[in-house]
């Protein structure tokens, strides 16, 4: 299934100026390519987002959402899931006491989780 085409599985080229689901040219820099160590990172990865989504909405101190965000982006960061990271991002910036803008940034993160998921499952990679 490595050889699925990038752009059916919601890949963007490498040089699209939006933020991809997953950034492939990034991620394999530091994998060498599609393989076991790549699916293993992605594994991990995919393991984590859970951890971090009950991290966040369990966060009661502004000191504890930012450092759960701040977890979530790195990592996202890593494997070049952008969106994610962007998402992450934002969440970073708020403060624990506006609990609309709370919801609203676990939703987001929510979905962009969902995205990366599908594109992780649809290049044939282990999920979770």
């Amino acid at each position: 299934m490595r050889d699925l085409d990038e752009s059916s599985a919601g890949i963007a080229p490498a040089n699209t100026p939006v933020r991809q689901i997953l950034n492939l040219a990034h991620l394999r820099v530091f994998t060498l390519g599609p393989g076991a160590f790549e699916d293993e990172i992605l594994g991990l990865f995919l393991g984590e987002l859970p951890k971090s989504m009950a991290g966040l909405a369990a966060s009661v101190e502004r000191a504890e959402w930012l450092a759960e965000a701040h977890k979530l982006r790195g990592s996202a960061l890593g494997v070049g899931a952008e969106r994610l990271a962007e998402a992450a991002r934002i969440a970073e910036k708020l403060p624990v006491s506006a609990p609309d803008a709370r919801r609203t940034a676990l939703s987001e993160l929510a979905s962009a989780i969902a995205e990366v998921e599908n594109v992780i499952s649809a290049l044939g990679s282990p999920t979770k």
